[in-house]
C-alpha cells in the first residue's frame, strides 16, 4: 500500500482517515461554492471563461482545482477602481453587503472587503471562532477585551459575541486607566496586536502592578504583525497567561492559531483550502507563498487567492491532538516585502530574529541605507537605563555582524523615541535611493532617519543631546 499523498499540502498527516474525510468534505463545499459563484458572480465568470471553465462540472478533481488561475489583491483592487464602489466580485446584489473592511495597504493600494450578512455569520468558522467555541475554559459569560483600532473593533468583536462571551470595550484615556479597567472588570481574555500588549505590559511594569496577582487575565491572543518570541515569553510570564499567536488577514480572517503545547500556529484547514507554493515556479513547497480559498466566503469569493504571505511549514508533527501542520512563527513576511541587502534577500522576520534573543530590546527600528554604493544597516535601540551599557550594544552588534556578514551601526536612542502607535508596528525602513535618483544619506544622518519620517528632526536632536549629556559618564 503506497503512502498517502495529500492533494494540497506536502505534509505527512498522521491520521490519514481523518484528513481523507476532511478533503472529501472540503471538495463538496468547494463545488457548491463554485456553482454559486459561476451562477451570478461577474468577476469569476469572466475570469474563468478565459480559462475554458463555464460550469462547476469542468473542475473534476484536485488536479483541476490546482490548475485554476490565481486571484491577486492587485487584480481585485483594479476591479474595484474600474467598477466602483465594490467592483464586480459580488455574488449577490449590492444592497446585501452590510459591512465593509479595508486591508492595511502594506502591499500597495488597500482592498475593500465587503461582507454580506451570510458571509458575516459564516465567518465565525475561522480559527478564533473554532477556538472559542470548542474550548471548555471559556463558557458563555467569559469577559474579553479587544484592544483594536476603531476600524477593526466591530470586525474583531463578532466571534466572541456570537459565542456568548461578553465583549467589554477599553474606554480608557491612558494605559494606566486601561489597566485599572482590566482589573476592575475582571477581564479574562485580551485580544490585540502584539505591540499593543507589549506597550501595556511595559506600562504595568513601570507602575509596579503585578498583573499576575491582580488581574484575572488567562489568555492573551493576537497577530497581524511580527511577534518576537523572547518578548512573547516575557509578556506571558508577566501576566501569568498563555499567549496564543494568531495568523490573521482581512481577507481570510484568522486562519491559524497556536495550540496549548506549541509556539507556532497550526493552519486551521477545515474552513479553508490551503496550499503553499514556490512563488517563482508555482510548485507545491513546504516554504513559500500561502494560497487560500476560504470556503465560507460565498458573496465575496476568493478562489486560489494569492495572500502574499510568506510561510514555512514545519515537518515535525505537534504532540497535541490537532492533525493540521504548523507554520514556523506564523507569517514570516510578505512575498513582495523581502529586502535585498548586499546580494542577500531577507524577509522581515528573518532580519528581526537575532534581536529576539535580547529580552531588553523591546523597542527598535532598522534603517537600511546605501553609502558609497554599499548597503548599510542601522539599528536604533531603546533599552532600559540599567542595560544601556557598552556590553549590551556590543552583544547585539556582534550578533548582527555574524548574521549579516558585515558590521551594522547600532545606536542607543532615548526612552520613548518610538512611541506606541495603534495598529501594526513598522520595524524596518528601507531608505535606499531607487535607481540612483536620490542622494544617498551620509552616516551622520543614520540616527535620525527613521524618527524623521514622522517627527521633527530638531526635536530628536535636542532630545538625543540632552540624554547623552546626562549619561555620558555611565
Amino acid at each position: 500500500m503506497s503512502a498517502y499523498q495529500d492533494p494540497l499540502l506536502p505534509f505527512q498527516y498522521r491520521n490519514v482517515a481523518e484528513i481523507t474525510k476532511l478533503r472529501a468534505l472540503q471538495w463538496r463545499r468547494f463545488k457548491q461554492l463554485l456553482r454559486t459563484v459561476l451562477s451570478s458572480n461577474r468577476f469569476y465568470r469572466n475570469k474563468y471563461k478565459k480559462a475554458g471553465i463555464t460550469s462547476a462540472d469542468d473542475v473534476r478533481n484536485w488536479n483541476d482545482y490546482k490548475d485554476l488561475p490565481y486571484v491577486t489583491k492587485q487584480e481585485l483592487t483594479l476591479d474595484q477602481r474600474e467598477h466602483p464602489p465594490l467592483g464586480t466580485n459580488l455574488t449577490v446584489p449590492l444592497r446585501h453587503y452590510t459591512f465593509l473592511k479595508t486591508t492595511s495597504g502594506t502591499s500597495g493600494n488597500p482592498l475593500t472587503v465587503p461582507y454580506s450578512d451570510r458571509d458575516l455569520m459564516a465567518a465565525g468558522e475561522d480559527a478564533v471562532g473554532i477556538f472559542l467555541k470548542n474550548d471548555p475554559r471559556f463558557p458563555p459569560g467569559t469577559r474579553v477585551m479587544l484592544l483594536h483600532p476603531p476600524g477593526a473593533y466591530t470586525y474583531a468583536a463578532e466571534n466572541p459575541r456570537r459565542n456568548g462571551l461578553v465583549v467589554i470595550p477599553p474606554d480608557a484615556r491612558s494605559d494606566a486607566e486601561l489597566l485599572k479597567r482590566i482589573i476592575d472588570m475582571k477581564i479574562e481574555i485580551i485580544n490585540a496586536y502584539f505591540s499593543r500588549i507589549v506597550s501595556l505590559t511595559q506600562t504595568a511594569q513601570s507602575l509596579g502592578l503585578d498583573m499576575k496577582k491582580r488581574s484575572r487575565v488567562r489568555i492573551l491572543m493576537g497577530g497581524g504583525e511580527y511577534v518576537n518570541p523572547n518578548i512573547r515569553k516575557w509578556v506571558s510570564a508577566f501576566w501569568g497567561a498563555k499567549y496564543y499567536l494568531v495568523t490573521v488577514s482581512t481577507e481570510l480572517r484568522s486562519f491559524g492559531m497556536d495550540c496549548a503545547n506549541a509556539s507556532s500556529p497550526h493552519l486551521i484547514e477545515k474552513p479553508c483550502l490551503m496550499e503553499i507554493v514556490d512563488p517563482a515556479t508555482g510548485i507545491s513547497s513546504p516554504k513559500g507563498e500561502l494560497i487560500a480559498t476560504p470556503l465560507w466566503r460565498l458573496d465575496f469569493p476568493l478562489i486560489r487567492y494569492r495572500t502574499g504571505d510568506y510561510v514555512e511549514m514545519m515537518a515535525k508533527q505537534c504532540q497535541c491532538d490537532n492533525i493540521y501542520p504548523r507554520i514556523r512563527n506564523g507569517v514570516l513576511g510578505r512575498i513582495d516585502g523581502s529586502l535585498r541587502i548586499r546580494a542577500v534577500s531577507y524577509y522581515p522576520a528573518e532580519l528581526l530574529d537575532p534581536i529576539s534573543h535580547f529580552p531588553d530590546a523591546t523597542r527598535y527600528q532598522f534603517v537600511v541605507t546605501k553609502e558609497r554604493g554599499l548597503d548599510q544597516v542601522g539599528i536604533l535601540l531603546e533599552l532600559p537605563l540599567k542595560s544601556a551599557r557598552k556590553d549590551s550594544l556590543a552583544s547585539i552588534r556582534r550578533a548582527y555582524t555574524n548574521f549579516l556578514g558585515f558590521q551594522p551601526k547600532v545606536q542607543l536612542v532615548p526612552p520613548n523615541t518610538f512611541p506606541f502607535e495603534p495598529g501594526k508596528r513598522r520595524y524596518i525602513f528601507d531608505l535606499r535611493p531607487m535607481n540612483n535618483q536620490l542622494k544617498p544619506l551620509s552616516p551622520s544622518w543614520l540616527l535620525v532617519t527613521s524618527y524623521a519620517l514622522k517627527y521633527d528632526i530638531m526635536k530628536l536632536l535636542f532630545k538625543y543631546l540632552f540624554f547623552f549629556s546626562r549619561h555620558a559618564k555611565t
